[in-house]
């Protein structure tokens, strides 16, 4: 009984001393435990400390650059706006000269249009005048009963040429005109 009592006794102290062993190790498990969860809060914490920081610098980044996107927008439309203005400017340079030769060719050509009518009306001046003259000169010739005959009539008698047909005058080009401008000039007889 004696080694019954002993086996009971020696297997009672290694109980105790397993639940010794056992609550001490369950204390260091939940220390380790106690300790992992505040390092996990802690880590939980410094996390989300980081992520609102994270989120601070990207707003702050995001509202720089929209800041410098839009000190960019102004400045490079300013430049546009500069350059438009600068464009419009030349145009109107350009088609103030352009207007300005325009008016002057537009004057040359008028005075010269101007003077080719005065010429050409002088020069039909001069044909009237001439043939006057001639008329004039035929009804001298054949007295004053014969004063009211025309110019058909007096082609037909033959003292003066026929008019070529089609043409109610005689064209500036034509040797007869030629003719007729060289004996009003003096240089024929």
């Amino acid at each position: 009984a004696e080694l019954l009592a002993e086996r009971l006794a020696a297997k009672r102290a290694a109980q105790k001393a397993e639940a010794e062993r056992l609550a001490a190790e369950q204390k260091a498990i939940q220390f380790a435990q106690e300790r992992f969860a505040a390092s996990k809060e802690l880590l939980d914490e410094r996390k989300k400390h980081d992520l609102d920081k994270g989120y601070a610098r990207t707003d702050t980044q995001r509202t720089e650059l929209r800041r410098t996107e839009r000190d960019n927008a102004a400045r490079f439309t300013g430049q546009k706006d500069k350059i438009i203005k600068t464009n419009i400017k030349e145009e109107k340079k350009e088609k103030s000269s352009f207007m300005k030769s325009y008016d002057e060719k537009i004057r040359q050509l008028a005075a010269a249009d101007q003077n080719e009518q005065e010429h050409t009306a002088e020069y039909k001046r001069g044909l009237v005048e001439m043939e006057h003259a001639r008329m004039d000169d035929v009804r001298e010739k054949l007295g004053p009963f014969k004063a009211g005959v025309g110019h058909g009539s007096l082609a037909k008698t033959g003292m003066l040429p026929p008019r070529p047909l089609g043409s109610s005058m005689i064209s500036p080009r034509s040797p007869r005109a030629t003719m007729a401008r060289q004996e009003s000039e003096g240089r024929m007889h």
